[in-house]
C-alpha cells in the first residue's frame, strides 16, 4: 500500500484517467466522447484546487495570484489568457474535451505510470491504447478514494474525484462499498457536503461537467 501511494501523481485528471480505463486491457469504461468531457471537467477543477483559476458568473477566470508549478496547468493558463473576453465553463469543457485525453495521458506516462500501445492494425477509426505499467498502481485510485469515502477521510481532491465519477456515470469495481452513494441523492449530497464548504466553485463546476455530459449522452442515443 504504502509503495502504491508513492507512485500516485496527486493530479484528479490522472486519478480519473486510470479510474476510467480497463486496468489491464487499457480500454475505457466510458465512451470517448464521455470519457474526455470528464477530463476536461477534472483538468478545470485541478486549476480551482491549485487556485489558479475560478468561476464568475458561469465563466472561467484566472485568478491575480496564479502560480502554476506544473507545465500542463501553465499551458492551460495561457490558453484562458490568451481569450480577449471570459468564455462559459461548458466552452472550456468542450473545448478541453477535444484534446484532454491525449494530454492527460501524455502525462502519466511522462510519470512512468502508462505507455501507449499502438493498434496492431492500421485501420480508419481505430486508435491506440494507454495501457498501465503496472496493474495495480492503475487500481490504487479507485482504492484510495473508497477507502478515504469510507472510513470519512476524504480530502477534496478525494470529493472530487468522486464527483467526477457520479457526473461521467463512471462503474469502477472497486467503487462497490461506496457504489450506494453515487446512486442516492440525497447520500451523495451528505457525501459532497464537505466540498462546498472548501470551494463551493468545485460543486458548480461538478454540475456543469455533469450538465455536458448529460447533453453528449443525448445527441449519442440521437446518432
Amino acid at each position: 500500500m504504502v509503495e502504491l501511494q508513492q507512485i500516485k501523481t496527486g493530479f484528479v485528471a490522472d486519478d480519473f484517467f486510470l479510474m476510467a480505463n480497463d486496468d489491464p486491457s487499457g480500454r475505457p469504461r466510458l465512451s470517448e466522447r464521455i470519457l474526455a468531457l470528464g477530463l476536461a471537467g477534472a483538468l478545470l477543477c485541478e486549476l480551482i484546487l491549485t487556485e489558479a483559476a475560478a468561476l464568475e458568473k458561469g465563466n472561467l477566470m484566472l485568478t491575480a495570484n496564479r502560480r502554476p508549478r506544473h507545465l500542463l496547468h501553465a499551458a492551460l493558463c495561457g490558453e484562458v489568457e490568451a481569450e480577449e473576453e471570459p468564455r462559459p465553463v461548458r466552452d472550456w469543457l468542450d473545448y478541453l474535451s477535444l484534446q484532454s485525453i491525449d494530454r492527460v495521458g501524455r502525462r502519466l506516462r511522462a510519470a512512468g505510470v502508462v505507455q501507449f500501445q499502438q493498434p496492431r492494425l492500421k485501420m480508419p477509426g481505430r486508435t491506440g491504447r494507454w495501457l498501465p505499467v503496472d496493474v495495480q498502481t492503475a487500481n490504487w485510485p479507485a482504492v484510495d478514494v473508497t477507502r478515504k469515502i469510507y472510513n470519512g477521510k476524504a480530502t477534496a481532491s478525494d470529493l472530487v474525484l468522486f464527483g467526477l465519477t457520479r457526473a461521467s456515470g463512471l462503474d469502477n469495481p472497486a467503487l462497490w462499498e461506496i457504489r450506494h452513494l453515487l446512486t442516492d441523492p440525497a447520500l451523495l449530497e451528505q457525501t459532497l457536503k464537505p466540498l462546498a464548504v472548501f470551494n463551493p466553485l468545485l460543486v458548480d463546476l461538478l454540475a456543469h461537467t455533469q450538465a455536458a455530459v448529460g447533453s453528449a449522452v443525448t445527441s449519442q442515443r440521437r446518432g
